[in-house]
């Protein structure tokens, strides 16, 4: 009798467990310091990717000549122009990353001191440099569909998806950035 006695006494505190509101959960965020030692191990990897990248789109550009066959929907010219573009955005991500790793490890005051001031954080400068490296895929899913178009599109619609996520995400975390600034200021 008493196990049973007991046992009710549990549902009734789990049935009124249930009935009241449940706890707002709060996200766990990272601490700025955690995220930027966070992006500091993953950006000599990514600069690897785009020095990669660029190299090949870089020395396949000239491969493609006036005469060269394409076999769907673009011409040498307007492939030549993909790969160029796939280039420079490789080349800008480049230089963003560079940029926010200097500002990540050596928080020099001269670079950092400007972003603070206009309620930048140090990291928006990595988060710019993945829209540049998913732009460059865009342009090479291009280049991809004028030589096997199903799997271009695909690859187009995919790296069009990231960079829109990418830039939502920038978005959202800069206008909570912001917000914590002039609530802590």
């Amino acid at each position: 009798m008493e196990s049973k006695r007991t046992e009710l006494e549990l549902l009734q505190e789990i049935a009124n467990a249930l009935k009241q509101k449940p706890p707002k959960l709060i996200p766990m965020a990272l601490t700025q310091v955690e995220g930027l030692v966070r992006v500091e191990a993953i950006i000599p990897q990514f600069l690897a990717l785009c020095s990669f990248g660029g190299a090949i789109t870089f020395a396949i550009i000239p491969t493609i000549g006036d005469n060269t066959s394409i076999p769907y929907r673009f011409s040498p010219t307007e492939v030549r122009t993909f790969l160029s573009l796939a280039w420079l955005f490789f080349v800008f991500a480049m230089g963003f990353a560079g940029g926010g790793y200097v500002v990540v490890t050596f928080r020099h005051q001269a670079i950092k001191g400007p972003l603070e001031s206009m309620k930048i954080p140090p990291w928006v400068l990595f988060a710019i440099a993945a829209c540049c490296y998913c732009s460059a895929f865009i342009f090479l899913s291009l280049v991809v569909v004028a030589y096997a178009p199903a799997v271009g599109w695909v690859s187009l619609g995919f790296s069009c998806a990231f960079v829109v996520i990418a830039v939502i995400v920038l978005v959202m975390d800069l206008v909570r950035y912001r917000r914590g600034m002039s609530g802590s200021g």
